[in-house]
Parts: structure tokens; C-alpha cells; sequence
């Protein structure tokens, strides 16, 4: 079984990849079926900053004296498994920022930077769809500023060149400034739908559907690598998740929450949280997959 040992780091290039059916020269899908990257799941959470907000506020000693980077550091403990927070600058305007984070941390995030990396979500909680229409230059200001923050605050090491986008909208022209940034993967929904809901960024109707089929995909024109979802894990019941994990039947999966449910004043507090994602890493666990990065599958 891939990954008998966490040194290897699979690549594009060493598993099997045949052309798009929908997208033409440009396309290439992973199907991820013969190559050593079979029986992999990556996890992702979105919407991150309150956890830095109550570190700083407290001014706690150990970032993992908080107890939502301690129930995170206890699931790799128990499971191995790798986690990446996408991060706000703010959750709300002129509100607690990153800049308003110290660094003293930032020798223990290293450390921990094998399982635990941070990367670029959105400026601000609101408005919804933000990058929908924004121009590119919009784009890259907004990432350059959570980037620049979390590389001080945590150092480089511990940041990542893949991500989600908040609301997983964004022009052609974004993602490719993006790219020229160095950002190499972009995760999403991929829905076959014909407006912003299909939470798929530039890509056709056509690609979404091949996406949802094979989970990974490469676009060689714009050299962006792209990641199915498979569940979120607070937008269904913790019953539900090893059967809808289950019907999926991949050799590659990405797991996704987002951090406010965590938190028992939040309107939606779900205090079934962290069961959750014991419950979707228990099933992995069964089939003897293994936790990455998707960057380390780039």
C-alpha cells in the first residue's frame, strides 16, 4: 500500500494520467487508480482566525493551549493525520486582524509544520463570494496580506502553495495571478451547475463533471492542479458520514470543516465537532489510507 512510510512524496508525474474527455490539449486527469498515490485523504478547514484571536487575547503561552489546535494536534497524535487551516486576514472589517497577532509562536509552528500548515482563504468573512468577479490585482493584494502575516507568524515552513477559496469563485485571470504567485492547487466543489453555486472557480460545466469522476485534475494551461471535495463535514449529520464517505468509493479523498462550528457561542455550534472529524479520519483508518498535503501530491 502507498505510503508505507510519511518520506515519500507522491507526484503528478509518477501516477497514471490519461487527456480529458471534455477539456481538450490542455486537460489532464489523475485518476489516481495505478500510480502510488492511491489511498490518500487530505483535510482541510476554512474560515480560520478566531483561535489566534483568543491565543493572543490570553496571551497563552503554547498556541496549543488553546483548545481547538489541541483537539487538532491530538487527532495527528492518534491517526497521523496532516492538517491546513485557511486563513482570514479578519473575520469582519476593522476588526482583530493577523497584524494584531504576535510571533511568538512562530518556533513551534515550525516545529509542528509536518502536519500543521496554514494558507490563504479570504480577506474577511464577508461578502459572500468575494472573488466571484474581482479582478486579479484584488485577488493577490488580499493573498499577499494573509500570506505575508501568517509567514511572520508562523514562519515559511509552515504555510502552504494550495488552497481554498472563499466561496470557491474566481476569474481565469485571478487564478493565474495566483498562480504566478506560486500557488500550484486549488480545492472546490466542481458542481455541474451554470452559476457561481457550482463552486468551481473558471472551470466548464464539462470539467466539473470529469472532476467529480476522478477527483484530480491538472490544467496545463494555466498549470493549476485541481481538488475534488468529497464532504463537509458540518453541512451533514455525524451519522452520516462513513456511509456518504463510503458511496463515494475513491482512492483519494479531501475531508473539510470550518472552524466556527468549534465554538459553543457561535449561532451554529455544532457540539458534535470534533467527533466529526474523528468519525471521517476513523474511516480512513479502515481502509488503511494515509494523511498528506495535497501540495505533496503536486
Amino acid at each position: 500500500m502507498f505510503f508505507a512510510d510519511f518520506s515519500w512524496q507522491p507526484r503528478l508525474e509518477d501516477m497514471g494520467a490519461f487527456p480529458c474527455r471534455y477539456g481538450g490539449a490542455h486537460c489532464r486527469v489523475c485518476p489516481m487508480i495505478a500510480g502510488r498515490a492511491a489511498g490518500v485523504y487530505c483535510f482541510t478547514i476554512d474560515d480560520n482566525i478566531r483561535f489566534l484571536e483568543e491565543c493572543t487575547k490570553s496571551n497563552l503561552s503554547s498556541i496549543f493551549d488553546h483548545p481547538y489546535p489541541a483537539m487538532l494536534r491530538k487527532m495527528h497524535f492518534t491517526y497521523g493525520t496532516k492538517f491546513q487551516l485557511n486563513m482570514y486576514y479578519c473575520y469582519a472589517l476593522n476588526e482583530f486582524s493577523l497584524t494584531d497577532v504576535p510571533d511568538i509562536w512562530r518556533d513551534e509552528l515550525e516545529q509542528n509544520s509536518d502536519w500543521l500548515r496554514f494558507s490563504f482563504h479570504s480577506y474577511a468573512n464577508d461578502p459572500p463570494f468575494p472573488y466571484d468577479n474581482a479582478v486579479a490585482d484584488k485577488v493577490l493584494a488580499d493573498y499577499r496580506a494573509v500570506m505575508a502575516q501568517m509567514r511572520r507568524i508562523a514562519g515559511k515552513a509552515a504555510t502552504d502553495v494550495t488552497t481554498t477559496l472563499h466561496y470557491v469563485c474566481a476569474t481565469k485571470e485571478a487564478c493565474i495571478a495566483l498562480r504566478k504567485e506560486g500557488v500550484c492547487g486549488l480545492i472546490g466543489m466542481f458542481l455541474p451547475m451554470d452559476d457561481r453555486r457550482a463552486l468551481r472557480y473558471y472551470l466548464t460545466s464539462q470539467q466539473a463533471c470529469s472532476l467529480q469522476q476522478h477527483r484530480l485534475w491538472h490544467d496545463s494551461e494555466t498549470d493549476i492542479s485541481f481538488l475534488c471535495n468529497n464532504i463537509v463535514l458540518n453541512a451533514v449529520s455525524l451519522d452520516e458520514i462513513p456511509s456518504l464517505l463510503l458511496r463515494q468509493s475513491s482512492n483519494i479523498y479531501h475531508v473539510m470543516i470550518h472552524e466556527q462550528y468549534f465554538y459553543p457561542d457561535y449561532i451554529d455550534y455544532q457540539p458534535d465537532f470534533e467527533k466529526k472529524i474523528a468519525a471521517a479520519i476513523s474511516f480512513f483508518q479502515t481502509l488503511d489510507f494515509k494523511s498528506c498535503f495535497f501540495e505533496e501530491l503536486i
